[in-house]
């Protein structure tokens, strides 16, 4: 009756009635704990899935509840074993794909990886599976196998925006630059409001591009994603760079000094490349350090520190 009429309150009472009793099953506090995460009350939602699962381990709901329970407590390992208790885990390629998710979120890279492939050898002609696979041969360093598995995925499903902005991303990491060119048209072919293709073309011929012409076509793709979302800092980071690329140094900084370089090495390393061209050299050490201290290795801010010597010697900085 209390189900029927919708009255959360009074089906709460009976279920807590019923557990005091020592009348309740897994599925009792499976609602009791629905009914907790309802009014926000966390830890008691928690313990009542655990409770669930003392009477059945296996039990499919209150191992995918707690395991959000865990989630959100960054217990990651613990969301782990509660999703491959569940009855349903060897069967269902959504569980399997949130277990490898959550091996990733603690740099578990090999892990997951290898639950993906045996998840994709169970279900190989999911493409969600094997775009997430995919992505996970990158983080385990293997790019290249990454790229065959794309490519599989592309004939499947070729008009899809999100594959093929990752299958972009992937040919630029591999210096596949005119693949990756053909990629991003199709792209905006396919969706000319995507803004974040419009940008990663537009700011690929800005910089890449050693000619004016690509500077002009690029500073048109990114005014058009700007107008999409003209407070996207990458955006406005783009079309300052083409500032600086046709040598208008200070409309570059005018445009780049509100953006913040501690959120984004590649802005710091912009404004260090701008304050040096500007030769506001205190400015620039600044943010090369900036770019040092994330990336030591970064070939572009260590080349700018030697070239910024020379052109500060004279400042004595």
């Amino acid at each position: 009756i209390y189900t029927a009429t919708n009255n959360q309150q009074a089906l709460f009472d009976e279920y807590k009635t019923m557990a005091s009793l020592g009348l309740a099953d897994a599925d009792i506090y499976t609602h009791i704990g629905a009914y907790y995460t309802l009014i926000k009350d966390r830890e008691n939602a928690k313990q009542a899935y655990i409770q669930a699962k003392v009477y059945d381990k296996t039990h499919p709901i209150a191992s995918n509840l707690l395991a959000l329970s865990y989630v959100e407590d960054n217990e990651y390992q613990k969301a782990i074993d509660v999703l491959q208790e569940s009855v349903n885990y060897s069967t269902s390629a959504e569980l399997q794909a949130r277990v490898s998710y959550y091996y990733a979120l603690q740099k578990k890279h090999k892990e997951a990886l290898e639950v993906l492939t045996n998840t994709l050898k169970q279900f190989p002609d999911n493409v969600e599976i094997r775009y997430l696979y995919a992505l996970c041969l990158i983080d385990n360093g293997d790019k290249k196998t990454a790229l065959k598995e794309f490519e599989t995925i592309i004939k499947q499903t070729p008009k899809n925006e999100k594959y093929l902005l990752d299958y972009a991303i992937l040919l630029h990491d591999l210096e596949k630059y005119s693949k990756m060119q053909d990629v991003l048209e199709n792209i905006i072919e396919i969706n000319p409001k995507n803004d974040t293709a419009l940008n990663f073309l537009g700011y690929y011929f800005i910089d890449k591009k050693d000619s004016k012409n690509y500077w002009e076509e690029g500073r048109k793709l990114v005014e058009r994603a700007l107008v999409i979302k003209p407070k996207e800092i990458s955006y406005i980071d783009s079309l300052a760079w083409y500032y600086f690329r046709i040598g208008n140094f200070e409309e570059a900084q005018k445009m780049i000094e509100t953006l913040d370089e501690s959120q984004d090495v590649e802005i710091a390393l912009h404004k260090a490349e701008i304050a040096r061209a500007l030769k506001h050299c205190e400015d620039a050490y600044k943010y090369y350090n900036i770019v040092v201290e994330k990336a030591k290795e970064n070939e572009f801010a260590q080349k700018g520190l030697k070239q910024l010597n020379k052109v500060c010697a004279k400042q004595n900085l």
